[in-house]
């Protein structure tokens, strides 16, 4: 048996292994994932490929439904799940998508902290606010040059005002969007179960500070 017959041999053997480990690793995921849903009142699903079918804003564009967890609160159904994505050609990236239903469409729109590299959306629309603080702290960006006027109507005085409070998610750079009828909260990396609970009440603090009924957004086609 020559070299390369015993080098091919031993690269499958290896990839063989670290099929079987990621296998492994995946399932003690989900029982992690799942027991932490029974104990604090979510509920838990593999995977839900239809959730994120339609979205187009780039910091959520793509990839799987991993791990979804849900539940229902007074201002709508609440959900994070882990992203499996691809940037190109490049490697897998894993993201941790927080949403909540907002039950209307909305325009999609990019919340974005200020130093977020700018080529995420380099054809967006650039969302003014009268607010020096905030303009300071956070880039709002539209997908829609015609649907500006509606992102300032949905991002209310008190919607911006909690957005520089200071909390733990929002100082570790989470960027956020504006998707079809969500509100997304991203975070890199996969989801940390200690922060899915923060991470739900604070979309449901900026849902009591969006207008009531939402301003429509176009619809897309």
């Amino acid at each position: 048996m020559d070299s390369s017959t015993i080098v091919a041999i031993l690269f499958g053997v290896a990839l063989v292994a670290l099929v079987i480990l990621g296998l492994r690793r995946s399932r003690r995921r989900g029982t992690e994932i799942r027991t932490w849903a029974r104990d604090n009142g979510w509920r838990y699903a593999k995977s839900s490929p239809p959730v994120n079918r339609n979205w187009r804003a780039p910091i959520v564009r793509g990839g799987s439904v991993d791990h979804l967890l849900w539940n229902d609160f007074p201002e709508g159904q609440i959900f994070s799940f882990e992203n499996v994505y691809r940037a190109g050609a490049g490697p897998a990236l894993t993201r941790n998508v927080n949403g909540a239903d907002l039950g209307a469409h909305v325009p999609t729109a990019l919340i974005l902290p200020q130093g977020h590299a700018y080529k995420t959306a380099p054809k967006y629309t650039p969302v003014e606010f009268s607010d020096g603080g905030f303009n300071t702290r956070w880039r709002v960006l539209a997908e829609q040059p015609e649907e500006v006027s509606t992102i300032h109507e949905l991002l209310t005085p008190g919607f911006r005002r909690r957005l520089l409070g200071n909390d733990g998610l929002l100082l570790i750079d989470s960027p956020l969007a504006l998707e079809d009828h969500y509100l997304l909260l991203v975070a890199g990396g996969e989801m940390q179960l200690g922060n899915v609970n923060p991470a739900a009440e604070l979309l449901r603090d900026l849902i009591s500070e969006l207008p009531h009924p939402l301003p429509q957004g176009s619809p897309k086609h």
